[in-house]
């Protein structure tokens, strides 16, 4: 199942500790808590022989052909390559963890395949990149860095983003050692910018 950290929602104005799988969860979109309803549903179920995972994916950003544009790094970076500016729909201050799409498929193949003995019959777990737990403003920041002309813009009139979370990946790292992530966030933004520029994608 394609869960979603996003169910962790608000750590906090000042977040500390990143959230592992037994902590407390506050989801505050109708997407995050329809996530939190299957969990529920299925740690009830009898399963017989078969075997639940909950892959609770960080933010997906990265390159595919059913390319998305509202997802946070990704909007970013294509405003930065045509439009030259990365305008902030909040002061930028939320943790957001990220996942490249193609470690989302190798995470999704390591659920496919595992074992019983390897998390369990019933299994949530978080997914995501261990060094991507990072700030709005940061991602808008790495993609200026390789697009220096890149004007990045603060809409003072935003309503502030309650989301912010920092993730642990600890356990994911753990039971799926061959299919961690292997993209960092500057490698994604990079490929993004080329796909982008050979595509025209105005």
């Amino acid at each position: 199942f394609a869960g979603s950290c996003s169910i962790y929602g608000n750590s906090g104005r000042i977040v500390r500790k990143s959230k592992r799988e037994n902590d407390d969860l506050n989801p505050l979109t109708p997407y995050a808590i329809s996530k939190v309803a299957i969990e529920n549903i299925a740690s009830k179920l009898d399963l017989k022989k078969s075997i639940f995972t909950s892959l609770r994916f960080a933010t997906a950003c990265g390159v595919s052909n059913s390319l998305r544009l509202d997802l946070a790094l990704n909007q970013m970076t294509w405003s930065a390559v045509i439009k030259k500016k990365i305008i902030l729909l909040s002061d930028g201050s939320q943790y957001r963890p990220l996942i490249d799409v193609e470690d989302m498929c190798r995470a999704m193949d390591w659920s496919i395949y595992r074992k019983k003995n390897n998390g369990g019959k019933c299994l949530f777990i978080n997914v995501g990149n261990k060094n991507s737990n990072i700030k709005i403003i940061d991602i808008a920041n790495k993609i200026k860095s390789i697009l220096p002309k890149t004007k990045i813009i603060k809409n003072k009139d935003a309503p502030v983003d309650k989301r912010s979370y920092k993730v642990n990946f600890e356990k994911f790292y753990k039971l799926a050692r061959n299919y961690t992530p292997k993209k960092n966030v500057k490698k994604t933004i990079n490929e993004l910018i080329i796909y982008l520029v050979e595509n025209n994608l105005i």
